[in-house]
C-alpha cells in the first residue's frame, strides 16, 4: 500500500488491479498480464520502450490504437478509420496486407487514390481514362 510495504512505483503500468491480479508471492516476475483492467491508453505503455508499439509493418496512420484495436482481442483489429491513414490506398491493399483490386475490377493502370478516397469509397470518379488498359 505504499505504507507498510513498498507500494506501485511511479512508473508502473496505471492499472485498476490488485497486485495478486498480475503478480504472485512466490514470484514477483515475470509477471502475468491482464489488460482488462488498464487504465489510459495503450499507447501510454506501448511506446516501443515499455512495451512493443507499432511495427514497421503497420499501416501508416495517426490513429491512437483504441481508434482500430480493443484490449481484449488485438488481431484482428476492430475497424480502420480510413480518414487518418498516411500514404496511399496500395500500401496496404496489394492484395496481402488488404484486399486488393478484385477480379471484375476495371483494367487500369491507375492507383486506388486516382478514382476512390479514404473517406468514401464509392462512388469513384473515373476522371483519368487515359490510364484505362483496354
Amino acid at each position: 500500500d505504499g505504507i507498510t510495504a513498498t507500494g506501485k512505483h511511479p512508473t508502473h503500468i496505471s492499472s485498476g488491479n490488485t497486485c495478486d491480479d498480475c503478480h504472485t508471492t512466490v514470484a514477483w516476475l515475470p509477471a502475468t498480464f491482464d489488460h482488462t483492467g488498464i487504465a489510459g491508453n495503450c499507447s501510454s505503455c506501448h511506446d516501443g520502450t515499455t512495451a512493443t508499439g507499432k511495427s514497421p509493418t503497420h499501416i501508416q496512420t495517426t490513429n491512437v490504437c483504441e481508434d482500430c484495436h480493443n484490449n481484449t482481442l488485438w488481431i484482428p483489429a476492430n475497424t480502420v478509420d480510413h480518414t487518418q491513414v498516411i500514404g496511399t490506398c496500395g500500401s496496404c491493399h496489394d492484395g496481402i496486407t488488404a484486399t486488393g483490386k478484385h477480379a471484375t475490377h476495371i483494367a487500369t493502370g491507375n492507383t486506388c487514390d486516382d478514382c476512390h478516397t479514404t473517406v468514401a469509397w464509392l462512388p469513384a470518379t473515373f476522371a483519368q481514362h487515359a490510364d484505362a488498359l483496354v
